[in-house]
């Protein structure tokens, strides 16, 4: 979340529109045609990009399966912290037989566990009975132990514990970038399906109006053909053509109908219900998007901040820290292991200011243990071990933050190149319809053949599809630079 709020104002400065006229020359489409006579009827129903992306981040079950991981890590390091937690206890044995008793055993205390390893402990201890042990003597009235144990060597700064909790922290944060590189994929790939899905509407788009192009020309060239005007094998020509178009547009319908069908493969709704696109729901046409600018400064912005905040990277950050936490703990089984338990004790139960004024330091209770292995193989062979991995897991981290680099600045040099052909391809559009114009007026006036007429008109329908698909693919090029960037969220 610190990544994301830290990087927005960035996001935001790179995918505004530039007002300036210089770089209109160069990168921007200029001005197209608008949406189609069909996409301004009352049944058809315009489903946006960022509508769509809305219904992903919310409900796919992609998401929602990331945001339970997150709710288990979460639960983990709540598990995890609970070998802090104070934990009351009692104990009681008793023994009688044949109206003898032999023992009455009862002790009842507090244990307070700490993260440097330390373990604090306030109880109560009331035995007798006539074959009590010993050492389990106390005086009448009982009595209280107030002490601690404490590791001096071993386990002092590291410890099991401590560690436990520390990789429940790592885990936490590792099942949030895990989120984040999940729901990155899955909104770049939703995103190719979008812009496929507004391709294939412009192809049927634009297909259909050819047809409707083709059947006027047929029409006009078979009344001419009656009227004497236009030999017989034009009409032939023309109807060769129309069918062409109309074989064509039927390819194109169902190349949308299928990409609409994939697009809903990632529409979803509360509790995991299913939605399918609705009859008449298409999106705008590729030149009704606004092309967002990639700008160079920006774009070496971006690069500094996103490349080390990639979930990919920060998960190998995650390893690392993991990896030297080991590495520290096992460090810390070098050392010799020298544990001292330390209990003041008191025979008052009275209130605490007659407790406290009855301390005694001669009444004590205190164990010392010791130990150490001779050669430390063990030891020295697992820490040899963890280090190895760490330098390998700090390669795999230094090679995949360069290989992110290198990803944002490939897909930045595709925005940039589908930027110059998507103004090359306007202009060849725009050339082959004034060759197409100029076609037709020098046969109107019996200058040219209908052969000729058509192939100047197939040329810039070729040219519009052309541009659309180019418009279509800069949108998604454009995307998976935050793709690149693991900033798609």
């Amino acid at each position: 979340m610190a990544f994301r709020q830290s990087i927005m104002p960035l996001i935001k400065l790179m995918k505004q529109r530039s007002k300036m006229k210089a770089w209109f020359s160069t990168y921007i489409f200029i001005v197209f045609t608008a949406i189609t006579a069909a996409a301004q009827t009352d049944s058809v129903i315009i489903f946006g990009f960022q509508d769509f992306l809305g219904y992903v981040r919310n409900y796919h079950p992609v998401v929602l399966q990331a945001n339970l991981r997150v709710e288990q890590a979460d639960n983990t390091d709540l598990l995890t912290r609970g070998q802090l937690d104070p934990k009351l206890y009692s104990e009681f044995n008793q023994k009688d037989f044949e109206g003898t008793q032999y023992f009455s055993v009862w002790e009842s205390g507090l244990r307070i566990p700490t993260w440097f390893g330390a373990d604090f402990k306030i109880g109560y201890e009331q035995n007798s009975g006539e074959y009590l042990n010993e050492q389990n003597a106390v005086p009448a009235d009982g009595q209280v132990a107030v002490g601690v144990s404490v590791p001096l060597l071993r386990n002092l700064v590291f410890n099991d514990r401590r560690v436990a909790i520390q990789q429940a922290q790592l885990l936490m944060a590792a099942s949030r970038q895990e989120r984040r590189a999940a729901v990155n994929e899955l909104l770049y790939e939703a995103t190719k399906v979008y812009w496929y899905w507004v391709n294939t509407y412009a192809a049927w788009q634009i297909n259909a109006e050819s047809v409707e192009a083709a059947e006027v020309r047929f029409e006009a060239v078979r009344t001419g053909y009656f009227s004497g005007d236009i030999p017989a094998v034009d009409t032939l020509e023309s109807l060769i053509q129309l069918q062409i178009r109309q074989f064509k547009t039927q390819e194109s319908y169902l190349d949308f109908t299928n990409a609409g069908l994939a697009l809903s493969n990632f529409l979803w709704w509360q509790n995991q219900t299913p939605l399918e696109l609705q009859a008449g729901t298409v999106p705008l046409l590729p030149q009704a998007y606004p092309l967002p600018i990639l700008l160079p400064d920006s774009l070496a912005k971006f690069v500094e901040i996103a490349a080390p905040e990639h979930p990919e990277v920060a998960q190998f950050n995650l390893a690392v820290d993991n990896l030297d936490i080991q590495r520290k703990l096992s460090a810390n089984n070098l050392l010799p292991e020298l544990t001292v338990d330390y209990s003041l004790l008191s025979s008052t139960l009275g209130s605490w200011e007659d407790y406290t004024g009855s301390l005694d330091w001669a009444n004590n209770k205190v164990g010392v243990s010791f130990s150490v292995p001779l050669f430390l193989r063990k030891e020295r062979g697992y820490l040899n071990q963890i280090k190895a991995k760490l330098d390998e897991t700090a390669s795999k981290r230094d090679l995949k933050l360069r290989q992110v680099e290198n990803k944002i600045q490939a897909s930045a040099n595709e925005v940039d190149v589908l930027a110059e052909l998507i103004v090359l391809y306007n202009q060849t559009y725009q050339n082959y319809e004034a060759l197409y114009q100029a076609e037709l007026r020098k046969f109107q006036v019996g200058e040219s053949t209908l052969f000729l007429v058509n192939a100047r008109e197939i040329s810039a329908i070729d040219a519009r599809l052309k541009r659309a698909e180019l418009l279509a693919k800069y949108q998604t090029a454009y995307q998976g630079v935050w793709y690149s960037g693991g900033a798609l969220e």
